[in-house]
């Protein structure tokens, strides 16, 4: 009974769906359709009505799901209309039986069929077999399991260009319907039948579904909310898109994570230079009043709630003996710039301390991904040798190289980017190794100009970075034959950075 109309017409006429005539064996059955007025009804006219639809009038239609009448009839071989001397509900009980029985042979010859689990979610069931050259064979997935999107991989059996969510026309082939496979393929936006499963499966018990994340036990380890609304995948695998999402989220923070370094670490410069302005003109070193503190806050626009300021500022305030509340302006930078490390000694400073870092997380949009379990691991920075230009509150040692023992200390299994050479092309990544060469306080464009050798010597020799002539010209020329003869400051300090850790 493939296709017995209910989806195509049999006729080369426009019909309603559900209307068309049914094919059922090869047997052909008529809707009767009598025009009334043409010819009166006689007697002899409704009995020959009534015997030409026998089992039609005031009867549902078979359909393929239907357990008795002549379906089952013509699965077991038992011809149309056999007379039996039995009433109607045993002959059907019977039926139901004898059904049951040929199903449990072609089940114990074909193998249990697998229904998609948690323990094995790719497995499928009641795939009708795809014939050569057919509509069906047209979404069969052929992507390689590689390079299928992993979200997808599971619930849309689409091809590998198609969008999520997409609408795939839904394929009405003959080998979409057969009896003895489980009623075919279902759509194919719903290829392992996750709604059908237990609509029309009746031919084995029913299974539990898979198991769902409770969302009350996920709020106390901070994980998303298992199911998202509007995304296809979150409504059929709700607990294995939770955690494709929060993984997703964890390499978006990881990818960002340069960038927002830089651009952290500019803020915090400022908010420094701003600082040691204002402190410039008071005679009591680097303290302020909470309200001049409060000013350049405002100045360099990092707003903060009215909460949050109270948390800022009971961190680090500094007790003076006329009642004047002061503000210890190190410690508040200390605070503020969210690649200090969290561990302290004693328990309360590192409670305060954690709060004002989930403080500055909010100031300067950065992920908190940070390691407070175990002290930092230090790493030496005595090598590296940056202008004068930058050094500040960090002391002798330089603004970068004190970045990079932030960033070491902070996330001590990351990749990162050098924030001096991000963006360039022509770097690669580096392993949480500081450079040795490093310009601050160029602009870009300064950086990327190609320059001659002269001038790299004498911007070098300006910056105190003492490189030897014989170094310095074996890098420029290297850099030359690597980049047809254009030399920046940016390519030669690289090549610098690379040819000093290969020779260690």
């Amino acid at each position: 009974m493939a296709n017995a109309g209910r989806f195509r017409d049999t006729t080369p006429d426009m019909r309603a769906a559900g209307i068309a005539n049914r094919s059922i064996g090869n047997e052909l059955r008529h809707t009767m359709n009598h025009d009334r007025s043409s010819r009166p009804e006689t007697p002899d006219r409704v009995r020959e009505f009534q015997r030409y639809n026998a089992g039609q009038v005031g009867q549902r239609r078979p359909y393929r799901s239907d357990v008795g009448g002549d379906v089952t009839q013509r699965i077991l071989g038992v011809p149309s209309g056999t007379p039996s001397d039995l009433s109607v509900p045993d002959t059907l009980k019977m039926q139901k039986h004898a059904l049951q029985e040929v199903l449990d042979q072609q089940q114990a010859q074909q193998g249990r069929r697998n229904l998609p689990s948690a323990a094995n979610p790719d497995s499928t069931f009641g795939i009708a077999t795809v014939k050569l050259g057919s509509v069906a064979e047209c979404f069969r997935d052929e992507t390689p399991s590689e390079v299928r999107p992993e979200h997808l991989a599971g619930s849309l059996r689409l091809r590998g260009e198609a969008e999520p969510g997409t609408q795939v026309r839904r394929n009405y082939d003959s080998s979409s319907f057969s009896m003895d496979k489980a009623y075919g393929t279902p759509t194919p936006n719903d290829r392992r039948g996750i709604h059908v499963r237990t609509a029309l499966t009746w031919d084995h018990p029913l299974e539990a579904e898979p198991s769902r994340i409770d969302p009350s036990t996920t709020e106390p380890l901070g994980l998303p909310l298992p199911v998202d609304s509007h995304r296809l995948v979150d409504v059929l695998h709700p607990d294995k898109s939770s955690h494709q999402r929060m993984l997703s989220q964890e390499a978006v923070a990881r990818d960002l994570r340069p960038k927002l370094m830089c651009q952290g670490f500019r803020n915090v410069t400022a908010l420094q230079a701003a600082l040691d302005a204002a402190t410039a003109q008071h005679q009591s070193g680097h303290q302020l009043t909470r309200a001049e503190a409060q000013r350049v806050l405002e100045a360099q626009q990092v707003w903060l709630e009215a909460k949050d300021i109270e948390r800022l500022f009971a961190a680090v305030a500094i007790p003076s003996a006329d009642g004047t509340e002061l503000v210890d302006v190190d410690e508040l930078v200390d605070v503020l710039d969210w690649r200090q490390p969290v561990c302290d000694g004693n328990g309360q400073d590192a409670t305060q301390r954690r709060q004002a870092h989930e403080t500055a997380d909010r100031i300067f949009g950065v992920p908190s991904i940070r390691t407070d379990r175990q002290p930092p691991r230090r790493m030496p920075v005595d090598n590296v040798t940056v202008s004068p230009a930058s050094t500040g509150r960090f002391g002798e040692s330089g603004g970068l190289a004190h970045l990079n023992a932030m960033l070491i200390d902070s996330w001590p299994h990351a990749l990162l980017t050098n924030p001096q050479n991000y963006g360039d092309p022509t770097t690669s990544r580096t392993l949480l190794i500081p450079d040795r060469y490093t310009l601050q306080g160029i602009p870009d464009r300064e950086l990327s100009r190609d320059r001659s050798l002269e001038d790299i010597a004498q911007l070098m020799s300006a910056a105190e970075i003492r490189v030897g002539s014989d170094t310095l010209e074996s890098a420029y020329a290297t850099v030359a034959a690597n980049y047809n003869g254009h030399v920046s400051l940016r390519s030669l300090l690289h090549q610098l950075n690379t040819s000093g850790r290969q020779k260690k």
